[in-house]
């Protein structure tokens, strides 16, 4: 962990009271008996408290030490006599923490995690207890500011793009992201880990022991998305590992392209000034640039091979996924409404059974209530009959005369025609 140093607060953000000679020599001299004056005790905390607290926030440094702090906010040669008292006052109220304690990572497993809340952190607590109960909190060592950290970590949330939240990010985008200089990676990583342990994130180091800033890219983060996945997977790692081997491949490549055109423009030049051999050295450079360019360029075609095939894998894992939900779905809701391959057999026969038993009755209602109608047919013509006039057989029968055809006949006879020579 790399200490940085706080820098004064510039006038604009300074109290009036920072300007009031009488009052800072109250505020510079050490604390008296609490139940003396305990409104002014507490309004002296409070000013220190705060003005830590715009310190760390400004400078974009959330650790502290009591002789930095002396340093810092010394006027005219004298610095203040009660940073003490102050800091064992924010450590009692949580304020501020030893920094081996802040970096104690969370628990990521439930074995571990019923370990650390009933055993570990209640004999932490109870030797913390009884340690302060004897002694006053030390205060010598590092402080994490906690309040401050808390403060940049919502910060950090409210500006955390949509497409961070999709993918694996590193340190570098992060310190982009907040416009901070790389110097201060090790402060960012402490917003990183509040943020962990509060679980709005997974971090990972592929080199914990390499401490260069120039590995900014081997701290990986996840951030928590809206389907909650956010722990940092093996094929996370993996894929970073491509992806940056694919960077580095690319740039190589590019490089090697551009030595081999260089070298036959080299070559180019001889030749117009007649230097045959002077040519030739620069061809044969330019062989072996090929041989190195044609060993990159298929690592990297292997590289993004790779690439290609974890991507796949986590698509096809998604299909499988959806597959093992529709499956899990369907069975529960045949489980639920009892359809089976046998109940629907049986429905359908029992179906074809009722309709047969339907059609059946529907016949039946459309007979006729009463007896045959053919007797009632035959004594309709029996009474038709009885009304008809007797024929009398030894009458000479009168042919029928059809009146239409009969005037027609005489409507001929009357019509006059002239005479045909």
């Amino acid at each position: 962990f790399n200490q940085q140093f706080l820098l004064q607060l510039p006038k604009d953000k300074l109290t009036d009271i920072w300007y009031d000679d009488s009052r800072m020599n109250v505020l510079f001299a050490p604390f008296r008996n609490r139940s003396v004056n305990p409104h002014d005790w507490d309004s002296k905390l409070n000013f220190w408290r705060n003005l830590i607290f715009e310190t760390c926030i400004y400078n974009t440094v959330y650790t502290v030490k009591v002789e930095e702090l002396q340093k810092l906010f010394n006027i005219k040669g004298r610095s203040p006599g009660c940073l003490n008292i102050v800091i064992e006052e924010m450590v009692k109220n949580g304020d501020l923490k030893q920094l081996e304690q802040f970096l104690q990572k969370p628990s990521k497993t439930w074995g571990s995690w019923m370990t650390n809340t009933f055993i570990k952190k209640p004999l932490s607590w109870s030797y913390s207890k009884i340690r302060d109960s004897v002694r006053p909190p030390s205060v010598d060592g590092v402080f994490v500011n906690v309040s401050a950290i808390a403060s940049a970590s919502d910060k950090l949330q409210s500006i955390v793009p949509e497409d961070f939240k999709n993918r694996i990010v590193t340190l570098k985008e992060v310190l982009e992201l907040m416009n901070v200089d790389e110097t201060k990676s090790s402060q960012i990583k402490l917003i990183l880990h509040h943020l962990m342990c509060a679980g709005s994130l997974d971090m990972y180091e592929i080199n914990e022991d390499n401490e260069n800033q120039s590995n900014l890219n081997n701290t990986l983060i996840k951030f928590d998305n809206t389907k909650g996945k956010k722990q940092i997977t093996e094929v996370d790692i993996s894929t970073h590992i491509l992806e940056q081997t694919e960077k580095s491949l690319s740039l190589l490549v590019e490089k090697l392209e551009k030595e081999v055109l260089g070298y036959v423009d080299e070559a180019k030049s001889y030749l117009t000034k007649g230097h045959r051999q002077m040519a030739k050295n620069c061809l044969r450079k330019k062989h072996d640039v090929d041989k190195r360019l044609l060993q990159k360029a298929d690592a990297l075609h292997n590289v993004q091979l790779l690439l290609l095939n974890l991507r796949d894998t986590n698509t096809d894992t998604q299909v499988f996924q959806s597959y093992q939900l529709a499956l899990s779905t369907l069975k529960k809701n045949f489980k639920d409404t009892g359809v089976s391959e046998e109940s629907v057999n049986d429905v359908i026969a029992e179906l074809g059974s009722t309709l047969d038993m339907h059609e059946e009755i529907q016949t039946t209602l459309a007979q006729p209530i009463s007896g045959n109608d053919d007797d009632l047919e035959d004594e309709l013509a029996m009474l038709i009959a009885s009304d008809s006039p007797p024929v009398d057989p030894s009458s000479p029968s009168k042919p029928v005369v059809d009146a239409e055809a009969e005037e027609l006949k005489k409507r001929l006879e009357d019509l006059k025609l002239p005479d045909v020579p």
